[in-house]
């Protein structure tokens, strides 16, 4: 595009008047400027046509900085640690009672919450064809759609999300999951919520178990906030502690 002189400023002011942001790539860097060739003609034309929108600038190709595989686990070692992140406006979290997804799709603008996350791990799979395979532990509550946009930001190049298999969540492995016709054909485990939860668990004498299945709180010497209570090797309910006492949460019997 920058080949055409007089360059088209007022066109390219007009054509991009409307969107909320704008990416120029340029093929290599100006030494005395702040940011590429390009990119310097496009900010001037938004300028002098009053068009004041966020414009950023990617430098790409064999005249910029190739993306290698040292670059993007450089990367990943920054990331290795707690920060804080952008929730995406495509998002089921609530703002003022409203989901964000719910604004993007009206059109409104509202100020995008801030969540600090911790990522754990971040492992490079493979990189071929100008895509990223990566395995990522991280703590509840990260977007991995804002982690993508964070990691493309540090790579200065523009990337999107194309995939997602999420492999654990909570207790829960992917390895220890059944395939539609395992369950059709019956080889399949039905959880108990010692499997759901990490709940200690409180095994229940004869007293106590005709107590707990009418509904009774129970006086236990414990810290815990809940407890799963146990009677003959059987789950019975899970009590909550209130004050001196455990009252009854959920019954299972």
């Amino acid at each position: 595009i920058r080949v055409f002189r007089p360059f088209p400023a007022d066109e390219i002011a007009n054509a991009l008047s409307n969107l909320k942001a704008v990416a120029v790539l340029d093929k290599s860097d100006s030494l005395n400027a702040a940011g590429g060739a390009l990119f310097e003609d496009v900010t001037s034309a938004m300028y002098v046509n009053q068009k004041h929108i966020p414009i950023v600038n990617y430098i790409y190709g064999i005249g910029g900085r190739d993306t290698k595989s040292t670059d993007i686990e450089k990367v990943f070692s920054s990331l290795i640690r707690k920060y804080k992140q952008v929730v995406p406006i495509y998002s089921a979290k609530k703002v003022n009672g409203k989901k964000l997804y719910e604004y993007a799709r009206n059109g409104e603008e509202v100020n995008l919450p801030i969540n600090e996350v911790d990522i754990y791990n971040l492992e490079l799979i493979s990189y071929e064809d100008n895509k990223i395979v990566f395995k990522c532990n991280c703590s509840k509550g990260t977007y991995i759609r804002s982690l993508i946009q964070t990691i493309c930001e540090k790579l200065n190049v523009i990337g999107t999300m194309s995939d997602l298999i999420r492999t654990k969540q909570g207790n829960f492995d992917i390895s220890n999951t059944y395939t539609i016709k395992d369950i059709e054909n019956g080889n399949y485990k039905v959880l108990s919520v010692k499997d759901l939860f990490d709940y200690k668990i409180y095994n229940l004498n004869e007293d106590e178990y005709n107590k707990v299945k009418n509904g009774s709180h129970i006086k236990i010497d414990s810290n815990e906030d809940k407890l799963l209570l146990y009677y003959n090797n059987g789950e019975v309910a899970i009590y909550k502690k209130k004050d001196e006492f455990y009252v009854c949460d959920i019954m299972l019997i």
